[in-house]
């Protein structure tokens, strides 16, 4: 039987547009102008200065480029850049299940994958629904919460699968960046909670940095932990403490 991780990997490589009823294509591109428009918001912002001085710092083979600048940088640090930007202000969209959190912020590295992946708009909104469909599927399933984690864990799968897909990955590459991802991004809830500091703001766009990095990887040959969801130090013992199942997806 497939694991989890590779069931996912079938999914995001194998969906296509004319999958999709139109209501969900209607949504999606409203969510994608929506998020940029958050972008656009976010951008004078003191995190999003601080993202794209660092990211001026860098030049890159591959490049791509920051919203609202035109300047490029390396693909990782643009996602990062793009999604401070996204989520500064706090306007973008919102979900919750028995976990809560921010779909819309796995944009910002959707954008940076559709363009080093030369994807076209069509491809854009494939990889924004499979990012809907598994950062909504895990809230409505797990509350992390209680067991002091942040949602970002659940962003930084969504992020991987809708990046990876973009930027080219087979089904097993996109398993094993899933599986990387998934061993890597277990993040703490305490960045909500308390004295709460630019970081909130920055969490999910640090998981817009892995994925890239993560698919980038995979793409090259590297290998992943597995199973990462079912092995015995893997996510159901480490983090959600018992087996899950998701629903099919759309």
């Amino acid at each position: 039987m497939p694991t989890l991780a590779e069931q996912l990997g079938a999914y995001a490589a194998d969906l296509r547009y004319e999958d999709l009823p139109p209501e969900v294509i209607h949504q999606a591109k409203r969510m994608i102008v929506d998020t940029l428009g958050c972008a656009l918001g976010g951008f004078d912002s003191e995190p999003a200065r601080i993202a794209l001085d660092h990211a001026a710092t860098i030049t890159s083979t591959e490049p791509a480029t920051i919203l609202c600048t035109g300047r490029q940088t390396s693909p990782e640090l643009a996602a990062f850049a793009n999604g401070v930007m996204i989520r500064y202000l706090d306007y973008n969209d919102g979900y919750i299940g028995r976990e809560a959190g921010h779909p819309s912020d796995s944009i910002g590295a959707l954008l940076t994958a559709a363009e080093i992946g030369r994807a076209n708009g069509r491809e854009l909104i494939v990889a924004t629904v499979i990012a809907y469909e598994m950062f909504c599927r895990m809230c409505d399933i797990v509350n992390f919460k209680p067991m002091g984690f942040d949602h970002t864990t659940i962003g930084a799968m969504a992020n991987v699968l809708g990046a990876a897909r973009l930027m080219g990955l087979n089904r097993e590459q996109i398993a094993t960046a899933l599986s990387i991802t998934v061993a890597a991004n277990v993040a703490l809830y305490q960045t909500r909670i308390g004295n709460v500091s630019m970081w909130k703001g920055c969490a999910y766009a640090n998981t817009s940095r892995n994925a890239i990095f993560f698919a980038q990887m995979a793409k090259r040959g590297m290998t992943g932990p597995a199973p990462v969801f079912e092995g015995r130090g893997g996510y159901f013992v480490a983090v959600t403490r018992k087996p899950f199942e998701l629903a099919p997806f759309g």
